[in-house]
């Protein structure tokens, strides 16, 4: 309507009277209109937080967490002291901002810490270096719970690159060039998503303990026993090793299932070692350079499922009608009788292994 009556005045030549429009005394002076930073995103930085948060004033570490929160580094931390960084409290979360914690001086040590009361510590996002334990979760027997570490490279460690307590789960996690028991161990009941272990040496690449789920892991130029190690009643879902020295490139302990799993072009003496009461699907062994057993399989009273997994031996697939010289199938002890043996003649095996439930009592299997 005020427009129309704007517009008819102009059109007349009337003059155009002013609409009153209240008053313009502010009301009071100015508050804020938005949330701080802090309140958008209420976190720490570590090297700049309080001290009731954060110890530095301790001899032997450089930073302790004292309380619950969301931390974050600011820089790189180069140790001198004896360890990195300790979390000694629950429900701490520890963002490494791409940042790098390595020696600076000295040897051994940790670089980040979690003492057995740090459950459910989130550490995320870069990389550790030059220490005795990258990431050590383990005092007196008794390991942090439910922790998570995830997008994190470790290297350079002398004992372990990363020590995971029970259940504790890791996303994306690099080790390479670390010595010592393992380049990547779990706990009891832990989840290994995506992790990788290369150009390590010592005992395992990566280990876990009983109940484990492994999915998508990946071990390559390991020297030492076994390229992935994992304990009883554990899944290996698409897992590989390749191009280890190890006497192991996978093994599975007791009443394990792996499925879609490689080992190629390792030296060793097995390819894919699994426990008795283990299920193998869609499994590979393939192009050892020594003679070695591709599959062995122990079976002790419990039933054996092995399905659609393919048996080579230097290079070399056995097949429907594959001349003797190639043929490579499964051997157990003691010997198989003669029934029995039908299931591991080289013509048959791979047909048979598609449609077939293996049950045996104190047998071994493996590939010759």
């Amino acid at each position: 309507m005020k427009r129309l009556v704007l517009l008819s005045c102009a059109l007349l030549g009337l003059p155009v009277l002013a609409f009153g429009q209240g008053a313009i005394t502010p009301g009071g002076a100015p508050a804020p209109a938005f949330k701080t930073l802090q309140q958008i995103e209420p976190r720490v930085d570590l090297q700049n937080a309080p001290a009731a948060a954060v110890t530095t004033s301790n001899s032997s570490y450089h930073y302790i967490i004292n309380q619950p929160g969301s931390y974050y580094l600011t820089a790189n931390v180069a140790a001198t002291k004896t360890h990195g960084i300790q979390i000694n409290a629950a429900g701490v979360v520890l963002d490494l901002n791409g940042f790098e914690i390595s020696r600076g001086s000295g040897t051994g040590g940790n670089g980040i810490e979690i003492v057995s009361s740090g459950h459910r510590a989130k550490v995320v996002n870069g990389s550790i270096r030059g220490f005795s334990y990258g990431i050590r979760s383990l005092f007196f027997i008794v390991a942090p719970r439910g922790c998570l570490f995830r997008d994190l490279a470790v290297s350079g460690c002398t004992s372990y690159g990363i020590y995971a307590g029970e259940g504790a789960v890791l996303e994306s996690c690099q080790a390479h060039g670390n010595s010592g028991t393992a380049a990547i161990h779990a706990d009891i009941g832990a989840s290994l998503t995506n992790c990788t272990a290369v150009s390590n040496t010592g005992t395992h690449g990566l280990h876990t303990d009983n109940n484990a789920t492994l999915t998508n892991c990946a071990v390559y130029l390991h020297s030492g026993t076994t390229g992935i190690f994992a304990g009883p009643a554990s899944t290996l879902l698409n897992c590989s090793a390749y191009g280890n020295t190890a006497t192991y490139g996978i093994q599975a302990e007791d009443g394990s299932s792996l499925t879609g799993c490689a080992v190629a072009s390792n030296d060793g003496q097995y390819g894919i070692y699994a426990g008795s009461g283990s299920s193998l699907i869609n499994c590979s062994a393939s192009m050892f350079d020594i003679a070695l057993l591709s599959i062995f399989i122990l079976v002790q009273t419990h039933r054996m499922k092995i399905k659609d997994a393919d048996v080579f031996c230097h290079g070399l697939k056995m097949g429907l009608g594959a001349p003797r010289a190639s043929r490579v199938g499964l051997k157990s002890e003691p010997p198989l009788t003669v029934t029995e043996w039908l299931v591991s003649t080289s013509r048959k095996m791979i047909l048979l292994l598609r449609r077939i439930t293996i049950t045996s009592t104190h047998r071994r299997w493996h590939a010759y």
